[in-house]
């Protein structure tokens, strides 16, 4: 993984290297995407702009930097959940798996509708569940991180579109890059009574709803700070789903009532 980091131009994050990737059309990549995890006995990696295994390995190859040892093994893993990414229309347009170990490793996979392959050729998926936004009875925005947190508050009336960006504030610094302009444009337009911003724990979390905070407060549309009183920690903090799962019984109360009484 140095070896591979010190050639492709990476950077150490906590638990790897977060390195350009080396597939056509991402050279440069301004934005480093390809998230390197070495272990004792293998390399995992996984690019969060959709390249295939097989298109970076075919890369690292013709590099000198692949060989045999570093070949990781896959069939330990299997898929848990998937989640499908849709136009503004509400047409398919992407599916993100995710993938478990029995040792507790996972990843996230994307693929295109209808394809056995993983991969989806440089695409940018939009905001999860944006067709919501386009809804007639959507009035107010509910941003949260992952869509696990999306589906886990789905239970708020017709009004709330809940809504989570494509890639996570870990995949790099803050995670404020992955944030596109058009993102902001379709929350301002399409949210009259405002934007809710539920960030995870922890600092990219933070980092990035305040990132969003900022270009939505240019655009002069309300928003709305959610704290769950969650300690903060450095990286995996906990989230919406977390706290409802701490909270069984009246955890969807709690919710909806901290959105009513939410600080601007």
């Amino acid at each position: 993984a140095q070896q591979i980091a010190d050639q492709l131009g990476g950077k150490k994050v906590s638990d790897g290297f977060l390195v350009s990737c080396p597939v056509a059309g991402h050279t440069p990549d301004i934005h480093p995407s390809l998230h390197l995890t070495p272990t004792d006995d293998k390399l995992l990696f996984s690019c969060q702009r959709g390249c295939s295994q097989e298109q970076v390995i075919e890369e690292f190859k013709r590099r000198g930097l692949w060989g045999e040892e570093d070949k990781p093994r896959v069939d330990d893993f299997r898929k848990v959940v998937s989640f499908t990414y849709r136009f503004p229309n509400g047409k398919p347009i992407a599916i993100k798996e995710r993938l478990e170990a029995s040792d507790g490793r996972r990843k996230f996979l994307w693929k295109l509708p209808g394809s056995d392959k993983y991969g989806i050729k440089g695409l940018d998926p939009p905001l999860y569940n944006v067709h919501h936004l386009f809804e007639p009875a959507t009035t107010k925005v509910l941003l949260v991180e992952g869509e696990k947190c999306a589906d886990a508050v789905s239970f708020l009336g017709p009004e709330w579109a809940i809504v989570s960006p494509p890639h996570g504030a870990t995949t790099s610094p803050g995670g404020t890059h992955k944030w596109r302009d058009e993102f902001t444009g379709w929350l301002a337009s399409n949210a009259p009574q405002g934007v809710w911003l539920c960030p995870d724990a922890d600092v990219p979390g933070q980092a990035m709803m305040q990132h969003i905070a900022e270009q939505l407060t240019k655009r002069r549309r309300p928003v709305h700070w959610v704290d769950l009183g969650f300690e903060q920690t450095e990286n995996h903090g906990k989230d919406v789903a977390d706290f409802l799962r701490d909270h069984r019984q009246d955890g969807r109360q709690m919710i909806k009532d901290l959105l009513d009484h939410c600080p601007i």
